[in-house]
């Protein structure tokens, strides 16, 4: 059994969990774990000892993927029949993809006091799992505790205790989770995120992405994010994100009707300080290719003119079903003018009563306006022709807005 590489398991009914943890350090080569649908399934892996064991435990060294799907009962990847206020930390050290889905019972990732390390993990989609009561998605991904032992300390050291630096793709689904990572930390230190992909898809009580101090998170490798139907995201990237996203070329927002600000306008701020006088950052996102706003109908303006007032590369910008909208870029009377966007080919603007800022751009090959009395734009396509045109850019640009 320590031989096995990849084991997939489907329809065992009466299986209530997988391994022991003894077991699982011992399989020294398994690479992927699947398990579908194995309703009567509590937890993947059982510590049946006293839970008298603390320090770190690595766990499954090489298991590079696991995957659990639909199992109905299902409550915690890692779970103790004897609890105990001893902390035990789990290591799965070559781990890289995580996939939780349909797990209506779920509710972490281990018992109280078993704590997870996954400092190689990439890439994570979690969808369907109502019952996961962390405040964050790093809180669940992992929880280590606040109150460590000098003891617990010296066993911790060497291991990567950030793995959000790790972290590529994000995917969550249809669960409940406030934020994607929360730092209550003032300590000054900058956290580098990894993240390249962010897709958050009904998750009614996000209300803010990140949550710190000013400028404690960067996304400096982030390159598309997609946000879908987050009832009360009122703000996507706080004063806790640096303001510069440099790889950043796909963004997508839609029917999120609380949502107020895509960046937060800190300029009353900055006026209080030394360097307000110094040149605000002018181009955020200066390779930014594709950007559709869709039905978030509490925004005024789309970036704020203190922060970023260019965006050199867009080639394609979709706005539909906003009803305050007034600006793209707005905060500020003197962007009242044309704004002008010099590699933009395609324009939608449908159902934006209050929009009257005004594009020019020499290089727009098709535009489609609907419903947008302030603006003196007209069609000069129509949607068929305009929506064809998107799906063959697209494709050229490796983009996409469905």
């Amino acid at each position: 059994m320590c031989n096995i590489k990849v084991i997939v398991l489907w329809y065992i009914p009466r299986l209530k969990s997988v391994f022991t943890l003894s077991v699982a350090s011992k399989m020294l080569l398994l690479e992927s774990l699947a398990i579908y649908n194995c309703d009567e399934m509590e937890h993947i892996v059982l510590d049946n000892g006293d839970g008298s064991s603390t320090g770190v435990n690595i766990v499954f060294p090489k298991l590079k993927e696991l995957v659990i799907s639909s199992c109905e009962k299902l409550e915690y990847i890692f779970g103790n029949i004897n609890a105990s206020d001893l902390h035990n930390y789990l290591h799965l050290p070559a781990l890289r993809s995580l996939y939780l889905s349909g797990l209506p019972s779920l509710i972490g990732m281990g018992t109280k006091n078993y704590h997870t390390i996954l400092s190689h993990l990439a890439k994570i989609t979690i969808n369907r799992c109502p019952k996961v009561d962390n405040k964050s998605i790093g809180d669940f991904v992992y929880s280590m505790s606040k109150s460590q032992d000098s003891t617990t300390i010296k066993d911790l050291s060497g291991y990567d205790l950030e793995p959000h630096l790790a972290l590529q793709q994000l995917t969550a689904k249809n669960s409940k989770f406030q934020c994607i990572f929360y730092l209550d930390e003032i300590n000054g230190q900058q956290r580098n995120l990894g993240l390249k992909e962010i897709e958050l898809d009904n998750l009614a009580q996000m209300t803010y992405l990140f949550v710190g101090p000013r400028n404690c998170f960067s996304l400096q490798n982030l390159l598309k994010i997609k946000i879908v139907r987050c009832e009360k995201l009122e703000m996507i990237f706080s004063t806790c994100v640096l303001k510069c996203l440099p790889q950043l070329f796909h963004l997508i927002i839609d029917e999120c009707d609380n949502l107020k600000y895509i960046i937060e306008d800190d300029d009353v701020e900055n006026k209080e300080t030394s360097n307000y006088h110094m040149s605000p950052i002018r181009t955020c996102f200066p390779k930014l290719k594709a950007l559709v706003v869709r039905k978030c109908n509490k925004l005024n303006y789309v970036f704020p003119s203190s922060i970023c007032t260019e965006l050199p590369e867009l080639l394609f910008l979709v706005i539909q079903e906003a009803c305050k909208l007034q600006k793209i870029f707005g905060g500020s009377e003197e962007n009242d003018q044309k704004v002008g966007i010099p590699n933009l080919r395609i324009v939608v603007f449908v159902e934006l009563p209050s929009v009257f800022q005004e594009i020019q751009s020499q290089t727009i090959k098709h535009r489609f306006v609907h419903n947008c009395q302030k603006l003196s734009l007209t069609s000069t396509s129509t949607s068929t022709d305009v929506l064809s045109t998107l799906e063959s850019t697209c494709d050229e640009h490796k983009l996409g807005i469905n």
